[in-house]
């Protein structure tokens, strides 16, 4: 079901920004600033598979909250997550 949603959300940002209004409470509140946040997601929901992730980016998510002091210690990523319910 989330990525029905995000695929429709990437053929039709404006299309789910209105649907979304009927939900969000406040997202008429700015909208250009509420838009910008929208437009500004979209760019890292792109993927060539959506939803699946790789060792790589997690990797690199884990020396980024390291460094910032977020985690003390890094795990092995294979613990992290799976693909195994990606369908392509």
């Amino acid at each position: 079901a989330f990525l029905h949603g995000l695929e429709d959300v990437l053929d039709d940002p404006e299309r789910a920004f209105e649907i979304s209004k009927q939900y969000i409470e406040g997202l008429e509140n700015n909208t250009a600033t509420q838009r910008a946040v929208l437009d500004t997601s979209i760019e890292y929901w792109q993927a060539p598979e959506l939803g699946k992730f790789n060792p790589q980016s997690w990797e690199q998510a884990q020396e980024v909250m390291a460094s910032m002091g977020l985690i003390e210690e890094k795990v092995s990523v294979d613990t992290l997550f799976t693909n195994q319910f990606v369908i392509p």
